[in-house]
């Protein structure tokens, strides 16, 4: 939580010879002082809010509240006013405030454009890996596929390739993928998980059924018999 308390400092003050105070009689102990107000901050000035002025007796202590000034008086306190002007200095933590806007906007700023480009990267990598293996698949590569429209996934590895044809064995073991895009290790699931005949899918054929963006599973009009989601092997 933010506390901010409010202070004021004695810029100057002007004797009153002649005024006498309604609390002491007195007619050589008025006095009035001009206080600049501000907002403090952890011991420090971060705005100022205002000037006043303050009428007290130096004999007794009295205060001679605003209310009671008379026009004298008031004239006195516009001829100190219209000679003050606030110091930078009360101005400092509004400053250093602004100045710290400023900074951080421009660290977050830059912060969420190298996520973005690293983001990019990612991306780029990911096609590139979908690009090279479903043009130039090679045995050994495991895929993950999931049925146009339909919330489960199938795995399948490469088992050989025969000129156009590449030929597909289908997982049947028990194992289940948390992340499509950083889990590894397939290859070295056992080959009994592998154990399904094999079905053979034209070159052409199985690079149009590969998925570049994840985007794209949120077009349900592409006639995809079944699209690739992830390369979990190279």
């Amino acid at each position: 939580m933010i506390v901010l308390f409010i202070k004021s400092d004695l810029i100057r003050h002007h004797p009153l010879p002649g005024h006498t105070c309604p609390n002491c009689h007195k007619t050589d102990g008025m006095d009035m002082e001009l206080r600049q107000r501000y907002a403090d901050f952890a011991g420090g000035k971060v705005y100022p809010i205002g000037v006043f002025g303050v009428i007290n007796c130096l004999h007794c202590g009295y205060t001679l509240p605003a209310s009671r000034w008379n026009e004298r008086l008031h004239r006195v306190y516009k001829d100190l006013r219209a000679s003050y002007k606030t110091p930078v200095s009360y101005w400092r933590g509004a400053i250093i405030t602004v100045v710290g806007l400023v900074v951080g906007t421009l660290l977050i700023g830059g912060t969420l454009s190298f996520m973005g480009q690293s983001q990019r990267a990612d991306i780029e990598q990911q096609q590139a890996a979908f690009a090279t293996v479903l043009t130039t698949p090679t045995p050994g590569v495991t895929l993950a596929t999931i049925e146009n429209g339909q919330p489960t996934y199938d795995v399948w590895r490469v088992s050989h390739v025969n000129g156009e044809t590449v030929w597909l064995k289908k997982y049947t073991g028990n194992r289940t993928l948390t992340d499509f895009y950083s889990e590894t290790g397939w290859a070295t699931a056992p080959d009994s998980d592998f154990s399904t005949e094999a079905i053979g899918y034209s070159r052409t054929g199985l690079a149009a059924k590969g998925l570049k963006c994840t985007s794209d599973m949120a077009n349900k009009n592409k006639p995809y018999e079944a699209v690739i989601l992830a390369v979990l092997d190279k």
